[in-house]
């Protein structure tokens, strides 16, 4: 055996693995088996098992020669005959073994088999003896992939040490980090122990902004809180520790996650905890405003969900303020759905009014008391309020317990539809000082949520002018994908493929006549919108927002009759519905419509009565308890299917708050046309029933767009008021204060985004605040499709033609005008004639679609207009068939002409003079006596001539100023 080894081993390593108790056999096995004759092979030994080979090779054998090379790497140059022994081996052993633990496992120097080179440097760097990597081999831990998958498994790994398993982590989160790190040429103990120090210092950062959240943030304002609040200012990067988790927290909920879509949590959660971080500091904190801004039907109850869970996460109250009871109960539904898998708890979702779930007062009260916690037990809870005097002083009851309880106790205020909750400048109505009174009570985040915010942040700008918005965040809620918005609505287009519109005010309570038929509010044009919706085989939803009557004659429930009735002649079967804020909700079934299907048993708390029952075969109104229009539909759709139209009539209770759709049906046509009263927020939000998250259901029902019957005038406002909006939150992204960003103060707002201009309607309930941001945007305006639209409504109109040449005419000479100048100016200058009734009415429509404004009454109280814009502009709508077209050279003069030009009213009061002027005055007459002809009756259609006493020839010829004459 000895001359066999001879053979096969040189001299050296024979005599070295001899000294070191290798057996003749063993050296025997080891140059056969595994190739190693001579010391350099010996000092390979380590890479071919880093390389995974001589996995056959036996520990004892393997450990005592990977000794042998290290002793052979450090000495290379000593004689081994003369300089190695078994002495010198043992002393050698004890080096190497001296970071051997007591339960007596081997050096972590050494390599295990089955474990890749990689796992195997880790292992050796963060200290894993070879027991704890038999075991981790065991766990199918045997390189950096499997590590990081069998970490991020969550495998039970009981048979490791804790610190260990805690240092595999610490070190695979580092490594995956940095995906391209050479673990074998990088990773050593000094790494890791850097490593390892951030870790634990991250870890106590985590521990203490853990403490901070629990006992300060939510807290009122203690003396002893400030420490913490000073260390946690004190320690770089704590303070952003406490806020993301708290987010984290705020947002656990993977259902929450999924309905708050595009929403910037991330950027709003984290203003919002830095504001409860500052209270903390400081005892006289002044509460923060957010102003949200959202398109309607957007999803903005996810909104307040996260604000709900938010509340939860800090352990204090919530109270939302939204318009309408009704609403309020709606909303708390979709709040409590969201509540699911937060730290707020359902039945801690209370709903103030008492219509729904018929609870007396003390039942009411002692659920809100519940839901705001006791003493040291705050835990969030939310109350929704409706905008009613008894509903606010209620939430000023519940929140003096609470405070009561918790004085200086936190919460936040949530107001809704907020831009309906500011009525007069002077808040002069009770519920308006309630909500002051709210307001006062210092909550320490007030959130203002919209899809319209621009009349609410008007009184912002109002209230404290140039210094108003330092404290005020502005966010702006992105719509996903599936919304569809203002600008994907679309007019309804005639068989010429023209857009058919509504002149202002087109629609009266006479109505027209179809088959013999009266319906109320209607036309052709309104008749060929229902006839465009009953065309479709599926899904079909139309809203009909035209008639603001409930009681009186012509009212939404005769209209819903007829238009049945007419479509029932045809054999059209349609489903009517009505909805008012004082009857309700009602539905009538056409006579022998068969259902396919049964109403679906409701949630017991979503009927007012134990008795009510509703009958598929009845062709007569029946009251919809629960008043909620989306129950309705559902249950609709689930008893006669898709294919039978659904046509929801109503007024008032179509302007904000209630989403007329069912899971699987969604608006698909809308007549409006609201009165000159509403504001262009009433009309962004009625507009906006018939927007929200639904391409994915209009599609499924065969339908690319939403088709909507209205003025061109409130189309266009609606799509340019959503630009403002952008554009506020663009600039104030940038640095302005809401002051700058509203009135253009830093740079001037593009056209696109003047939606003043093209409304005579004032911005919101509060009257003269347009003229806060009638500078704001841009002197040059563009030519858009709102201007081809109002261009082609006048384009073969000889009386708007002629009417338009006359403005001009007398725009030369006086910069204000009324019908008389006008009438007087026609005869003797285009020798044409026009009742003043045609004037008035033509006038009006300029009115309503910018062309001129009404000025402030002057002498006697006569009513009196200008120009919109310029003669310039007012050119480009006139017809050249229908006259000639003043040039540039003629308009020179009065376009480079300066004036003064005063406020603008909105009301009613010019043209209530006019009228009652025009009706009070005498035919007009010749000197003899006898009545006037007209000469061009022809243009003057059907109109009933409203004669006029004329101004006499010498008062028109010898004017020379501005001021009216006196009718």
């Amino acid at each position: 055996m000895d001359e066999d080894v001879k053979m096969m081993m040189d001299p050296d390593l024979e005599y070295i693995c001899s000294e070191i108790g290798l057996t003749k056999k063993k050296r025997c096995l080891i140059a056969e088996e595994y190739s190693i004759h001579n010391l350099d092979d010996l000092l390979q030994l380590k890479p071919r098992l880093e390389n995974g080979e001589l996995e056959s090779m036996v520990d004892e054998i393997k450990h005592k020669l990977l000794m042998a090379a290290e002793w052979r790497r450090k000495y290379p140059e000593v004689n081994v005959f003369e300089d190695f022994d078994e002495d010198v081996w043992n002393d050698w052993k004890k080096s190497c073994n001296e970071d051997m633990r007591n339960d007596g496992e081997e050096s972590c120097n050494n390599y295990v088999a089955g474990m890749d080179a990689d796992m195997n440097k880790i292992c050796e760097s963060i200290g894993t003896p070879k027991k704890s990597r038999l075991l981790m081999i065991k766990y199918g831990i045997t390189s950096v992939d499997t590590l990081h998958s069998v970490l991020a498994s969550e495998l039970e790994l009981e048979e490791l040490r804790k610190d260990l398993v805690q240092n595999l982590m610490i070190a695979s989160k580092w490594i995956r980090s940095i995906p391209t790190f050479d673990v074998l040429g990088g990773f050593d103990e000094e790494l890791f122990h850097s490593i390892r120090k951030i870790h634990d210092d991250e870890l106590e950062h985590y521990n203490s902004a853990k403490d901070y959240n629990k006992w300060c943030m939510g807290s009122p304002y203690k003396e002893y809180n400030l420490k913490h609040y000073n260390k946690v200012n004190s320690v770089p990067g704590l303070v952003d520790k406490v806020i993301d988790l708290e987010i984290s927290a705020t947002m656990e909920s993977p259902n929450l996650r999924e309905k708050v879509g595009n929403f910037g949590h991330g950027t709003f959660l984290h203003k919002a905890f830095r504001c409860f971080h500052n209270a903390v500091g400081r005892k006289d904190h002044e509460g923060k405003t957010f102003v949200v801004a959202g398109r309607t039907q957007s999803g903005k109850s996810a909104v307040k969900g996260v604000i709900q869970s938010m509340g939860g996460v800090l352990g204090i109250p919530v109270i939302v303020l939204t318009k309408g009871v009704d609403e309020s109960i709606d909303l708390n539904e979709k709040l409590r759905e969201l509540s699911e898998w937060t730290p707020v708890k359902k039945e801690h979702v209370v709903v103030a009014s008492n219509k729904k779930d018929r609870m007396s007062y003390r039942e009411k009260n002692a659920k809100v008391e519940r839901a705001f916690g006791g003493k040291g037990e705050t835990h969030g809870g939310m109350l929704v309020i409706a905008d009613t005097k008894a509903q606010v002083q209620k939430a000023l009851r519940a929140l003096e317990d609470y405070r009561e309880k918790n004085p200086g106790g936190k919460f936040i205020l949530v107001v809704d539809e907020a831009d309906a909750m500011f009525r007069t400048k002077d808040r002069s109505q009770v519920f308006e000082q309630n909500l002051e009174e709210l307001r006062a009570t210092n909550p320490t985040m007030t959130v203002m949520i919209s899809a319209t915010p621009v009349p609410f942040m008007l009184e912002m700008i109002a209230a404290k002018e140039e210094t108003s918005g330092e404290d005020i965040e502005f966010i702006n809620f992105a719509p996903n994908s599936n919304y569809l918005g203002v600008e994907d609505i679309v007019p309804l287009i005639d068989r010429d493929e023209k857009k058919v519109y509504l002149q202002q005010n087109e629609l009266t309570s006479a109505g027209h006549e179809f088959d013999g038929i009266r319906i109320p509010y209607a036309n052709p044009k309104v008749k060929a919108l229902y006839d465009d919706a009953l065309g479709h085989e599926k899904g079909v939803l139309l809203l009909d927002a035209s008639s603001p009557r409930v009681y009186a004659d012509s009212n939404i429930y005769q209209k819903a009759e007829a238009v049945q009735a007419l479509y029932h002649k045809k054999e059209i079967p349609l489903i009517a519905v009505t909805i008012s804020g004082g009857k309700g909700i009602h539905v009538r079934l056409p006579p022998g419509l068969e259902a396919i299907g049964k109403i679906p048993d409701l949630p017991e708390d979503s009927k007012m009565a134990d008795d009510w029952e509703f009958s598929l075969t009845s062709s007569k109104f029946q009251k919809w308890r629960n008043n909620l229009i989306g129950d309705l539909l559902n249950c609709l759709d689930a008893a006669f299917g898709l294919s039978v139209p659904i046509f929801v009539f109503g007024y008032t209770k179509m302007r904000r708050g209630i989403s007329f759709r069912s899971d699987k049906r969604v608006v698909t046509h809308m007549l409006m046309i609201l009165g000159r009263g509403q504001n262009t927020s009433g009309i962004a939000q009625t507009l906006g029933r018939a927007t929200g998250n639904c391409r994915d259901v209009l599609g499924d029902n065969g339908f690319d767009c939403v088709k909507v019957l209205t003025t061109s005038t409130d189309l266009t406002v609606c799509i340019k008021m959503n630009n403002y909006i952008n554009e506020i939150g663009r600039r104030m992204g940038q640095g302005d204060t809401i002051f700058q960003a509203m009135t253009g103060a830093t740079e001037t707002m593009p056209d696109d985004s003047n939606f003043v201009r093209h409304t005579f309607r004032e911005i919101g309930p509060i009257k003269g605040r347009k003229k806060l941001i009638q500078n704001a945007f841009e002197e040059e305006i563009t030519w858009g499709p709102a201007e081809e639209d109002t261009k082609e409504k006048y384009w073969e109109d000889t009386n708007a033609q002629q009417l338009m040449r006359s403005i001009v005419r007398l725009d030369s000479a006086h910069k204000y005008f009324d019908p008389d100048d006008i009438r007087h100016e026609l005869r003797e200058c285009a020798n044409y004639f026009m009742t003043k009734k045609s004037i008035i009415q033509t006038l009006r429509k300029f009115v309503d679609d910018c062309l001129v404004k009404k000025t402030p009454n002057h002498v006697g109280g006569a009513s009196e207009f200008q120009l919109d814009q310029n003669v310039n502009w007012l050119c480009k709508f006139m017809n050249p068939n229908k006259g000639e077209v003043p040039n540039e050279e003629d308009l020179q003069c009065s376009s480079e002409e300066e004036s003064v030009v005063p406020d603008v009213e909105s009301d009613d009061s010019c043209w209530s003079d006019v009228a009652k002027a025009a009706t009070n005055l005498s035919a007009s007459n010749t000197s003899d006596g006898s009545k006037e002809e007209s000469p061009n009756r022809a243009f003057d259609g059907d109109e009933q001539s409203v004669s006029s006493v004329s101004l006499s020839d010498a008062i028109y010829s010898g004017r020379t100023n501005s001021t009216a004459a006196t009718i």
